[in-house]
């Protein structure tokens, strides 16, 4: 018995058509996802990077200026270039090693790689001869530090009654005391990071010299001392602009919450904000116990006019074109 032939049936236009969309609507569909995924990578990236640039140097900056006898700015760099004035690039600390040796470290910025190497360091005469080189953080535009008196550093209230005070370790620059270095830093722009600039007060905290506050005549009677305040937000760009005439120092700029910290137990009318930081990094509303530079039981509260206030670093910020006489700070998210 013969068996029909089984003939195979081809696709039609019309299906060939369909397939073909089908499958260019397949290949859209899985080219996006991966072009997102990598767009969010490249995002996470940059947002990862910025953390550990400026905010890790930061934080590394001011834990070393904990355990410093002095910290300063030397004319000469680790490398022996010139650190003066507009040129100026490293700051550098100095503490007593445990053996009695003096021990320097410096945190040296290169323009050209954007980088900021960390060096330690002795000194054979006078020259500085570094021992350990460790790079710190990348991609930082600027990194200017100035020497400062801590009146000027907007830090302390009513600072026209502290006196300068120098602690000299062997050397007219290595001095100590309580003096500011003022440290300006910039970050270059990276996806998903843009650029931001933060200005930090270092100061060596180790020895209670170093943060000593001279007043002339009798120290005033111990009381109370409120400090007004205004928050503003971590990432608030642009400077400070006025609201209208009748707006209240917490509507001047939006996002910004005004508020006071009430201090008891000081020996007089000053307010030391690194005694502060150095001991309580971040603040909300609430009540704390701290002991200042002078051996001073402080008791500190913290609350803001309109409702619970964010955490922050209780470090005082410098805000272009903010009113003279208000402390600052910024938020810490």
């Amino acid at each position: 018995m013969e068996v029909p032939a089984v003939r195979s049936r081809g696709l039609t236009i019309v299906e060939t058509i369909f397939s073909v969309a089908i499958l260019a609507l397949i290949i859209f569909i899985v080219g996006d996802a991966v072009s997102h995924t990598l767009r969010t990578s490249s995002l996470d990236l940059g947002r990862a990077s910025e953390s550990r640039g400026a905010s890790g140097l930061e934080a590394r900056l001011n834990e070393e200026a904990r355990s410093a006898t002095s910290v300063f700015v030397p004319a000469l760099d680790v490398l022996g270039q010139d650190n003066t004035s507009a040129n100026a690039h490293e700051v550098d600390y100095y503490r007593k090693a445990p053996g009695g040796t003096d021990a320097f470290v410096a945190y040296r910025f290169d323009r050209a790689s954007g980088t900021v190497t960390r060096y330690d360091y002795v000194f054979s005469g006078k020259t500085p001869q570094p021992s350990d080189a460790d790079l710190m953080a990348s991609d930082i535009a600027a990194f200017f530090p100035q020497s400062i008196a801590v009146g000027a550093s907007g830090d302390i209230v009513k600072a026209g009654l502290v006196a300068p005070v120098s602690v000299y370790y062997g050397s007219l620059e290595h001095v100590g005391g309580n003096g500011v270095v003022s440290l300006g830093i910039s970050t270059v722009a990276l996806p998903g990071a843009p650029a931001e600039s933060d200005t930090i007060h270092l100061a060596a905290k180790s020895t209670p010299t170093d943060l000593a506050e001279l007043v002339s005549g009798p120290p005033p009677r111990k009381g109370p001392l409120v400090v007004a305040f205004i928050i503003v937000p971590k990432l608030m760009k642009g400077s400070w602009h006025g609201g209208g005439p009748d707006s209240g120092p917490g509507m001047i700029h939006g996002g910004s919450l005004s508020g006071s910290a009430l201090f008891v137990g000081g020996s007089d009318n000053s307010v030391n904000w690194f005694d502060v930081s150095s001991q309580e990094p971040l603040v909300e509303s609430g009540v704390y116990r701290y002991t200042d530079s002078n051996g001073n039981k402080i008791q500190l509260t913290i609350s803001c006019d309109d409702g619970p206030c964010p955490q922050f670093p209780p470090v005082p910020q410098f805000i272009p074109g903010a009113p003279k006489g208000i402390i600052f700070f910024r938020t810490a998210q």
